[in-house]
């Protein structure tokens, strides 16, 4: 809709401006004509030659592949022989409008890795199907089939398996790394239908072991150009594990043995060590590398690593520190209490409950019994004391007081405390309810 737009802008400007056109092989295009066209001329691109494809009053072209419908020429299945200038001439030769019509081929990307499969075909007739084939490695073109039959030019650049398929196509099952390159489809008059680009990768794999576990892998090469190498994990240059087919003892040095060759190109090792961590290259005749295997060793369950063991050692000389400082040195409450002036020592009985003040009224002298006075004096010494004779005075009987004070006894820590009553002075009315402690968990009475 746009282009018939700008066509009626320019008929009625007057104006002849060249309007490009882009196609790709095998497409259609239509070009609008002006009402005053009376001829339509074709210049084509790569050639002198001039072609009138329609004059004013004739349906047809000479080739048959030009057709005017209505206001529209129609150009049907384009090749590269079909570009160049289109130019719509009015009745005195003057030109009314003009397009550039620009064929080009279908390109096409085909990412591959290693060993998978390839499958490349266009529509044209088997005697019109030609393929090439231009090695990146080699920089040169080879034909691989030609006029619907197949060739193998591509077997001495090491690119093998290729089969034909229909209409005009190949296709591989397994492709190697010599086939990185690409490829051109052409019909019989040499126009370039499809472009198709082979960027080949070489496989790359990580597996994990523990020793004495297995490790292989292997890659369809001939043993002539089957070369594996390793790269160490703390190294700097491969060594040769296979050389052109056979076995090397490379890694012996690194403590790495037990390697055995497997075919068509490949090592394999039933019982791995530690040591043989690193990376594994497959390259070819060409040095070009199909495959990378990286190898990664784990250590067994169980056995300590370097780290876990470092960690483990200073971890328990700081415990074993603090807790020979903590027992020996001993601890701050310690130090203060032996720097502290000593006291009697008295043992204290937890309750269940506050010690409770009795009241003034509470306080009386015992019926019919006499109680000689007491020292003036107010004595210092507490009134429950450990001591192994213990005489409890009845009820009835009066309590005197020793003829000579003794001397508070050293406190000694047995199973089964005993108790003395020393200078019990019973309550008077006299006395002072502050300086009594009562308790029903020391009544004696």
């Amino acid at each position: 809709m746009m282009i018939v737009l700008l066509l009626g802008a320019i008929v009625c400007m007057g104006l002849s401006d060249e309007i490009q056109v882009t196609k790709y092989y095998g497409s259609s295009h239509q070009f609008w004509v002006p009402t005053k066209t009376h001829s339509i001329q074709f210049n084509p691109k790569d050639s002198s030659d001039v072609r009138i494809l329609w004059t004013q009053g004739s349906n047809l072209t000479m080739d048959g592949k030009h057709t005017r419908m209505g206001r529209y020429l129609i150009v049907r299945n384009v090749t590269q022989m079909d570009s160049g200038r289109y130019i719509m001439r009015g009745k005195d030769q003057e030109i009314l409008s003009t397009y550039t019509l620009d064929i080009k081929e279908i390109i096409k990307t085909y990412m591959r890795q290693v060993g998978e499969s390839l499958r490349i075909t266009y529509d044209l007739e088997p005697n019109s199907c030609n393929i090439y084939y231009y090695s990146q490695l080699w920089a040169r073109t080879e034909i691989v089939v030609h006029q619907g039959k197949l060739r193998r030019d591509l077997d001495k650049f090491g690119c093998k398996g290729f089969e034909l398929i229909e209409p005009c196509g190949i296709s591989n099952d397994a492709l190697q790394l010599s086939c990185n390159g690409h490829f051109e489809i052409k019909d019989q008059n040499d126009n370039k239908a499809l472009l198709a680009y082979l960027p080949l990768y070489p496989i790359e794999k990580t597996l994990i072991r523990f020793p004495g576990e297995n490790f292989n892998f292997t890659i369809d090469l001939e043993p002539n150009s089957c070369n594996i190498y390793y790269l160490p994990e703390m190294g700097s240059r491969d060594e040769i594990v296979v050389r052109q087919g056979k076995l090397q003892r490379g890694l012996d040095r690194f403590g790495c043995v037990g390697f055995e060759l497997l075919k068509p190109c490949g090592i394999l090792n039933d019982a791995l060590q530690m040591s043989c961590q690193g990376t594994f290259s497959v390259k070819d005749q060409n040095d070009g590398r199909p495959l990378e295997v990286s190898l990664i060793m784990n250590r067994p369950p169980g056995e300590p690593s370097y780290i876990r063991t470092a960690v483990g050692i200073v971890l328990s000389i700081l415990f074993c520190g603090y807790m020979g400082r903590y027992f020996c040195g001993g601890t701050p409450t310690k130090k203060r209490a032996a720097n502290s002036p000593a006291e009697p020592d008295v043992q204290y009985q937890e309750y269940d409950h506050e010690p409770v003040r009795p009241r003034p009224d509470q306080f009386s002298r015992p019926s019919g019994a006499h109680y000689p006075p007491q020292p003036a004096h107010t004595p210092t010494d507490p009134l429950v004391h450990h001591h192994p004779d213990v005489k409890w005075p009845s009820a009835s009987s009066e309590v005197s007081a020793p003829a000579e004070p003794a001397d508070a006894p050293t406190v000694q820590y047995e199973p089964a405390p005993q108790f003395e009553l020393k200078g019990l002075t019973f309550l008077t009315s006299d006395s002072n309810p502050c300086d009594v402690y009562t308790s029903d968990k020391l009544n004696f009475l």
